[in-house]
């Protein structure tokens, strides 16, 4: 779960925007839920607002060619999302 809530919170840092809406209920459920795994829908969601950044980058790439350049940051790892999607068929932008 708690890669799900890393890559929720990285995605607005990479674009420079602020979370609203739907986006905060995933956010919130990840908190609330953090001892189980997610489900796939959630999951898909997230995938989803990846999916639609304008340079058609992977959310690892974003973290590499935004973040990792100015900042020292640590590096993140999304493969249990990734293994989820797989699961149901889905390309991974994680």
């Amino acid at each position: 779960m708690y890669q799900l809530y890393n890559a929720d919170c990285l995605i607005p840092i990479c674009w420079k925007q602020i979370i609203r809406g739907g986006r905060l209920s995933t956010k919130v459920n990840c908190l609330k839920y953090y001892y189980s795994e997610p489900y796939w829908f959630r999951v898909k969601t997230v995938n989803n607002v990846i999916q639609q950044d304008f340079k058609n980058r992977t959310l690892t790439e974003m973290i590499n060619e935004e973040l990792r350049t100015t900042n020292n940051i640590r590096e993140f790892k999304f493969d249990l999302l990734t293994q989820i999607l797989q699961k149901e068929g889905i390309k991974s932008f994680f």
